[in-house]
């Protein structure tokens, strides 16, 4: 057997030279070289780049500048690896791992020559790593506080969910089990790509539900200082309690906001409609008129509602002198504004009262898309997402931002006037699908359950789980939440989310 030693050298205690090769190996230069090596492709997502070893090869220059350039790189942080970083102690790999992340090979965006041999020498400069299932599951429980498919342990201290399981879509997703597959993904598949739209569709349609319909706004996530009314049409929104319960007794409910000259649509809505069985009693909202007057008070505009057409949420009634909501809808009227102005927006109305609540009223005054305030606040929203989901600094007049705008209004046409309001009857998936949904909204809908085999396991109290999503109103018509749960599928496939 050889006496043991490294690199020419001998050990000097045979018996206990194991500290001995510790010390030679980071004294030899090829260490910290070799450190550099081994953690370049952990943050920046691909290897050194190889010198080539054919001439003959289309970018073999482009591929020799590279592969010069990341040699000088790496021998610059091997050097400051071994003697200390920015003022550190030598060796120090959490400097190293930040010293990497600081280089323009990670850092650089664009390039301001058009060289081709620089261009193809330097498009992996920069380059962006598909996150691990992993990761993706903790970036979205981070931004978001939601993780697909999360269940909790006996103890309710560890979690596992639906990326990080090897049962469920981990292997599928690129990752590794550390036995048969030992290499993580590090490019989407086809395969990959169908599991991270199923994560985005899946998870969407929960988060967009609990933010809108379950925390105020202070405690929002993604969707604080916008209202589930803002529409791209909107101009303003409110609700009213109807208390007077005849035509002789009906009151006056009233908007005011500033507006353009031209057509607008004054949209009332029905918003707790009740029906009795045992007792047949039923409340209805019931609609006057509309009045539109000026700052000074001058009447520009008076509609008779009882003139309108029926629709499938009411009809003029029986006595020709209003229009009935008989059921949770909306009612569209048109009206014109003769000049810009500041306008008071007055209804009319009265109920058919029915249980202990009184009929509520909702007004929301519509524009064009393009002007009103609704669009506006909509895109500032949707700058704030590109900040919070993607890491990208972009203006309300950004092309990405006038993409993701022209895709809210095409959901959003098509949804305001379908069926299919409830969100339990949904066509897209919307499972609660996380045991930490309830947190805390309540603390008694996750409880601790024991089959006849004696194994504990955690589920909802789905009845208290109901009566948390009656309160929250989940019957209503939402056509903007059900919009906005597209528009954050589309935000979790954009390929800066999926990639760090």
């Amino acid at each position: 057997m050889r006496e043991p030693g490294f690199n020419g050298l001998t050990a000097p205690d045979a018996d206990n030279s194991v500290q001995w090769l510790a010390e030679q190996i980071v004294a030899d230069d090829r260490f910290a070289e070799g450190t550099v090596k081994f953690w370049w492709p952990a943050v920046m997502g691909i290897e050194v780049v190889r010198p080539p070893e054919d001439r003959n090869d289309s970018d073999f220059a482009a591929m020799l500048l590279a592969s010069s350039a990341q040699t000088t790189e790496v021998e610059r942080l091997a050097a400051a690896f071994r003697t200390g970083i920015a003022g550190g102690p030598p060796y120090n790999l959490k400097d190293l791992l930040v010293e990497i992340a600081l280089s323009p090979w990670f850092r650089a965006e664009t390039l301001g020559d058009d060289n081709p041999v620089l261009l193809a020498a330097l498009r992996i400069a920069g380059v962006e790593r598909l996150l691990t299932p992993e990761e993706l599951a903790w970036k979205t429980q981070a931004v978001t506080g939601y993780e697909w498919g999360r269940r909790l342990s006996k103890g309710g201290f560890e979690n596992s969910s639906n990326l990080t399981r090897e049962d469920d879509f981990r292997l599928l997703y690129g990752g590794i089990d550390s036995d048969g597959i030992t290499k993580r993904a590090d490019e989407m598949t086809a395969l990959m790509a169908a599991v991270a739209q199923s994560h985005a569709v899946e998870v969407s349609c929960p988060i967009v539900r609990r933010e809108f319909l379950l925390w105020p706004d202070e405690k929002r996530r993604l969707f604080d200082g916008i209202d589930r009314s803002v529409s791209p049409v909107s101009e303003i929104s409110g609700t009213a309690a109807i208390e007077a319960k005849s035509w002789r007794e009906r009151q006056t409910n009233f908007l005011v906001v500033s507006l353009a000259a031209g057509d607008k649509t004054v949209r009332l809505g029905f918003m707790n409609n009740y029906w009795d069985e045992r007792t047949q009693a039923d409340r209805n909202l019931i609609l006057d008129q509309v009045v539109i007057r000026d700052q000074y008070g001058v009447v520009v505009e008076v509609v008779e509602l009882e003139d309108l057409d029926p629709n499938e949420a009411g009809r003029p009634n029986w006595e020709g002198n209003a229009y009935i909501l008989w059921g949770e809808g909306w009612l569209d009227v048109p009206v014109s504004v003769p000049v810009d102005g500041d306008f008071r927006v007055e209804v009319v109305a009265y109920q058919d009262a029915a249980g202990e609540e009184s009929a509520m009223l909702a007004i929301v005054v519509e524009s064009d898309i393009d002007t009103s305030r609704g669009a506006r606040a909509i895109r500032r929203k949707l700058v704030e997402l590109h900040e919070k989901l993607l890491g990208v600094t972009v203006t309300v007049d950004s092309p990405e931002v006038e993409a993701a705008f022209r895709l809210f209004v095409e959901v959003w046409e098509r949804k305001r006037y379908t069926n299919g309001s409830d969100w339990r009857e949904e066509n897209i998936q919307c499972d609660i699908g996380d045991l930490l949904y309830f947190e805390g909204i309540a603390d008694d809908v996750l409880q601790l359950y024991t089959n006849d085999d004696g194994h504990s396991y955690y589920d909802f109290n789905w009845d208290r789980a109901g009566e948390i999503f009656d309160k929250a109103d989940f019957h209503r018509p939402d056509p903007v939440v059900r919009t906005w749960v597209v528009v954050l599928a589309y935000f979790l496939t954009d390929y800066r989310y999926l990639f760090l």
